[in-house]
């Protein structure tokens, strides 16, 4: 991720020496993107670049096949986009771009009353140890989008702007396993095989949601 931030504020000192004479705009954001910001730079004609990251990270409970899990997901993301505003001097812009994907989701497993039901098989808890999952995506998600405002666009001073949209993720990576069994090698060795089954089963439920992640972000903007 760090390696995309950096490339992203080369290709942004770029175009600010290209386009020295136009003034610059930044936005602080809020919404399913998290918290965040943009780098706006005016392109010339009807076009501008933006250069953004967000951030969020929340917990919640979740099931899948018979196991309840807590799950703890951090949604990290990074954007390279270019507006057209089809209209001059109106705020109305279309956006495309590509955007880091660095959203994950962790799975701890909850037991029931002390045990896991497992493939179809009752274990006890403290044999299993802790079952965990993850979720993450491919790193490049392409991203579309409709939008209001032109932070280079207005009078120096702050304004307003909103996005929506959405980024394609695709189908995520599903994994599940158990960590620190504490039963007898061939309990073990049971519960491994049925954890290998019942990682099917949890990549069926969990590995589509979400393909598409939906962009709803409202923006406030300065203009140096």
């Amino acid at each position: 991720m760090i390696r995309t931030v950096l490339c992203l504020g080369a290709a942004a000192a770029l175009l600010v020496s290209v386009s020295a004479h136009a003034q610059l705009g930044v936005t602080a954001d809020l919404g399913t993107t998290g918290v965040g910001g943009h780098l706006v730079v005016p392109m010339g004609g009807k076009f501008n670049a933006r250069f953004g990251a967000g951030y969020l990270s929340h917990s919640f409970d979740g099931s899948a096949s018979t196991i309840d899990y807590n799950i703890d997901g951090k949604l990290r993301m990074v954007d390279a986009l270019l507006d057209w505003f089809p209209a001059a001097g109106s705020g109305f812009r279309l956006s495309a771009g590509v955007v880091y994907d660095g959203n994950k989701f962790d799975f701890v497993g909850t037991p029931s009353a002390g045990r896991y039901r497992i493939n179809g098989v009752n274990y006890s808890a403290l044999d299993v140890g802790v079952l965990k999952g993850s979720l993450d995506y491919s790193k490049l998600a392409p991203y579309l989008g409709i939008g209001y405002g032109n932070a280079p666009a207005a009078s120096a001073g702050w304004g307003f702007a909103a996005d929506l949209g959405a980024y394609y993720q695709g189908k995520g990576d599903a994994r599940l396993n158990s960590v620190g069994c504490t039963a007898n090698a061939l309990v073990c060795q049971a519960i491994a095989r049925d954890v290998a089954v019942e990682q099917s089963r949890f990549a069926d439920q969990v590995s589509d949601v979400p393909k598409l992640y939906p962009v709803l972000r409202a923006s406030l903007s300065y203009k140096f």
